[in-house]
């Protein structure tokens, strides 16, 4: 692309410099150049889209979030017929412009026509829980309350074979 450029401006570079009547000052001729080569860039720009992404086969998936307490979003994983297609996590400002009504495009590519499948996973959290692991207080009972909850019915079961023996 960087070649097609350079190769661009150097074909009609001259030519412009060489057609460019003497009496314009030369600052003016570089503007006018410049133009030439901002308009040719922005023409191989679009023909390059129009190659890469035809219309017929292009599929955008966009993210927008509506004011909730339910949910508190952290990250967004996106699959496409199994394939991992994108996978973002969100900061704190990203996750506020959003709900203030901002829009993110998470994919751009391009799919064959028939039947494909999309897979979006929303991770994120309970906005009202409490983190009891993440807590330097409640971490000790956390664990005795899970090793509890794990522990018991085995201690139990070894109880009632040793009554019935």
């Amino acid at each position: 692309m960087p070649f097609i450029v350079a190769l661009l401006l150097c074909f009609f570079g001259f030519s412009a410099l060489a057609a460019a009547p003497s009496e314009a000052p030369l600052d003016t001729q570089v503007q006018d150049l410049k133009k030439e080569i901002l308009a040719l860039n922005r023409d191989l720009f679009i023909l390059e889209e129009e190659l890469l992404y035809p219309a017929n086969t292009q599929t955008a998936v966009f993210l927008s979030m509506d004011v909730g307490e339910f949910f508190a979003l952290d990250s967004v994983q996106l699959k496409v017929d199994g394939e991992d297609v994108v996978s973002y996590l969100y900061t704190e400002r990203e996750i506020e412009a959003l709900v203030r009504g901002g829009v993110q495009k998470l994919w751009l590519g391009n799919l064959k026509s028939g039947e494909h499948e999309l897979v979006a996973f929303f991770t994120g959290k309970d906005p009202s829980s409490f983190e009891m692991l993440g807590s330097v207080n409640l971490a000790p009972w956390s664990i005795v309350i899970v090793d509890t909850w794990m522990w018991t019915p085995f201690v139990m079961l070894i109880c009632l074979a040793g009554l019935r023996s």
